[in-house]
């Protein structure tokens, strides 16, 4: 299976391109993604390592303008299309692309697959925090999902940890996805920042239910010891 590369993106070449990775679908794996991701999208049931693959190549070309081509809508061309947004160098050419691609997520697999690989955030924390507030002060919920995965793939670090925890309390949109994100954000920062972390439950306005995710999350984790998942037990029958 080949497919044809350009250096210049037109919406022809971006149209054949596009139907070219119907060669590439895996039909056992698109019936497994279908029982676990939920999209409107058309899912063409591509590996992720091989999106990762395709994105690697594009990003050889003038990507900016393939992903200035008009949308067909299918799960692993809007993948293709986030990946790619790792290999912009500028920050304010990132967030403008950004943007118009976490406006179209819809699912979870494509906001947690994408959004972990933007190495130019870490060069930009103290000026991409306004983006992530931005985005958790929609009602949109992959939006908002958006933003909670930005703060728990970046900013789990010294020097933003309290902040993120003033922020992720601060949160009134309710939606699963939502919950499910803050939740896991909770078991990861219990692994990496476990007093705080605690501090955080004892203090912490958030729903109940979240917080019941959170210490399932947390026992469910390899990196966690018996004796703090059996101490976080006590958070799970707060009512």
């Amino acid at each position: 299976m080949q497919l044809t590369y350009y250096k210049e993106w037109n919406q022809n070449n971006y149209n054949t391109f596009i139907a070219s990775l119907m060669d590439f679908k895996d039909i056992k794996y698109l019936e497994f993604n279908k029982k676990i991701i939920f999209t409107k999208y058309e899912m063409m049931g591509i590996r992720v390592g091989e999106v990762r693959k395709i994105a690697k190549e594009l990003s050889k070309s003038n990507f900016t303008s393939f992903l200035d081509c008009n949308y067909n809508f299918y799960f692993e061309e809007l993948l293709i299309r986030g990946i790619l947004l790792s290999y912009i160098k500028d920050y304010n050419e990132f967030v403008l692309y950004l943007d118009r691609f976490v406006g179209l997520i819809d699912n979870w697999a494509i906001c947690d697959m994408a959004l972990s690989s933007y190495k130019i955030i870490l060069k930009n924390r103290s000026n991409f925090i306004n983006k992530i507030l931005e985005y958790l002060s929609t009602n949109k919920e992959f939006i908002v999902r958006a933003g909670v995965i930005f703060l728990l793939d970046y900013y789990l670090v010294d020097e933003y940890i309290d902040e993120v925890f003033k922020i992720i309390n601060s949160i009134n949109f309710r939606a699963y996805y939502v919950d499910m994100a803050i939740a896991w954000l909770i078991s990861v920062s219990f692994v990496k920042y476990k007093d705080k972390t605690i501090e955080f439950l004892d203090n912490t306005n958030l729903d109940k239910e979240i917080i019941r995710m959170a210490v399932q999350k947390i026992r469910d984790s390899k990196r966690v010891d018996n004796y703090d998942k059996d101490y976080v037990l006590k958070y799970k029958h707060i009512e």
